[in-house]
């Protein structure tokens, strides 16, 4: 199977390595390669315009009520309840990523924008890149990840 579609997706557009490692990435896969390169960004930040320039960019959470049903989410998750986020989770996310649809690829580009993943429409094959790995599971922390690493 040629790759020519991929979706990335990154939990923020800020100065940080993460962000600024997957520009430098799409920017070499749109000057190397024939792969058309489609961004979900899950957080604003100051590389959204440079990212701009290379790809397509699709920001989460743009329009009023799917940012209140973000700010609902969060504060559920804080409280510890997922018999009530998780619902609300799916009706913030589906009206907003039903349309990612026919990649070959989906790269999420850290663990952070890996969370959304359950919601998109299924790929033929997804990626997780894990930056720094090691810090990543001290703070990730979840007994079954690290039980599997």
């Amino acid at each position: 199977m040629a790759l020519r579609r991929m979706l990335a997706i990154a939990h923020e557009v800020t100065l940080t390595g993460s962000p600024m490692n997957l520009l430098h990435f799409i920017t070499w896969m749109r000057d190397n390669t024939e792969v058309e390169v489609d961004l979900l960004v899950l957080r604003d930040g100051a590389l959204r315009h440079r990212f701009e320039q290379v790809c397509n960019v699709t920001m989460i959470d743009r329009f009023p009520l799917s940012d209140l049903l973000a700010t609902t989410q969060t504060g559920l998750m804080h409280l510890g309840s997922s018999r009530a986020w998780k619902p609300i989770a799916r009706a913030r996310f589906a009206p907003q990523l039903r349309r990612f649809t026919g990649y070959d690829l989906v790269y999420a580009n850290s663990i952070a924008s890996s969370t959304i993943l359950p919601y998109l429409p299924p790929a033929p094959a997804t990626v997780a890149h894990v930056h720094e790995l090691h810090v990543a599971l001290r703070t990730w922390n979840q007994p079954e990840f690290i039980a599997a690493t």
